[in-house]
């Protein structure tokens, strides 16, 4: 199961004698949270470069067909 960081922020953790320090493990926590916001962030950002790629690449596509259409034209022309 994924968890945003928001939802690590939240999770809650159970005391019991001999336990880490409370403020060592909410000082990790916070490390926890700022790396995998990082992460979280860096991934938004490659989904949305990766999508508009694939438009550059579908836009590509239709000029090469069109291209690829024009040139079957003209051959078809020159040789009338």
């Amino acid at each position: 199961m994924f968890l945003s960081p928001p939802e690590i922020k939240q999770q809650q953790l159970r005391e019991k004698r001999g336990a880490y320090e409370r403020e060592d493990v909410d000082a990790l926590l916070d490390n926890v949270v700022g790396s995998y916001q990082h992460v979280w962030l860096e991934r938004d950002r490659l989904t949305a470069r990766v999508e508009e790629l694939e438009r550059e690449m579908a836009n590509t596509k239709e000029l090469e067909q069109l291209l690829r259409d024009g040139l079957a034209s003209a051959q078809r022309a020159a040789g009338q």
